[in-house]
C-alpha cells in the first residue's frame, strides 16, 4: 500500500528484455555518453515511459515466456513517489477486477515489467521512424499515439 514516503519496490530489481538493454542505455543520458539520442535522464525514466506505452496500447508481454532472457537495470530504490504511485495505477489497469494485486510488490513490477517489454519496442520504433532528431520523432509518435 501507499504511505507517505514508503517505496515498496525500494529492494526489488527492474529487468527490460535482453535484446532492449542497448535501447534503454542508448536513450539515457549517462555521464560516458551524452550523444544526440540521449533523451532520458535515468534508465529508470526510459522504463516508465515505455511501460506507459505498453499500457496505453494495452500490450503486456509475460516477459518469463520470452527466449532472449532479461537484464536487470535498476532497483526500486530510485524510484520517486509519483512513480511509486504510477506502477500501482498501471498495476490497477492490467489488473482491474482485482484489487489484491496492489498488495504484491513483486507482482506490481512484473505487470510493469510487461507493458515496459512491450513500450520499449514502440519506443526505439517511434525515435526511429522519421528524419528529425529522436525527441521531435518521438514528440511525433507519442501524439499520433495518443490521438488513437
Amino acid at each position: 500500500m501507499i504511505h507517505d514516503g514508503f517505496n515498496p519496490f525500494a529492494a526489488i530489481r527492474f529487468h527490460v528484455p535482453e535484446a532492449f538493454k542497448d535501447t534503454l542505455t542508448k536513450y539515457t543520458v549517462t555521464a560516458a555518453s551524452l550523444g544526440d539520442e540521449s533523451i532520458f535522464n535515468r534508465q529508470m525514466d526510459c522504463f516508465l515511459f515505455s511501460a506507459a506505452i505498453g499500457a496505453r496500447e494495452e500490450t503486456w508481454i509475460d516477459n518469463d515466456k520470452l527466449s532472449d532472457g532479461l537484464h536487470g537495470f535498476a532497483d526500486g530504490n530510485v524510484l520517486k513517489l509519483p512513480e511509486v504511485e504510477f506502477l500501482y495505477l498501471i498495476a490497477l489497469q492490467k489488473d482491474e477486477s482485482n484489487y489484491e494485486v496492489i498488495q504484491d510488490p513483486s507482482r506490481i513490477v512484473k505487470i510493469a515489467e510487461g507493458y515496459a517489454a512491450h513500450g520499449i519496442r514502440r519506443l526505439d520504433e517511434m525515435i526511429g521512424k522519421g528524419s528529425l532528431d529522436p525527441v521531435s520523432n518521438l514528440s511525433r509518435g507519442i501524439k499520433k499515439l495518443l490521438k488513437g
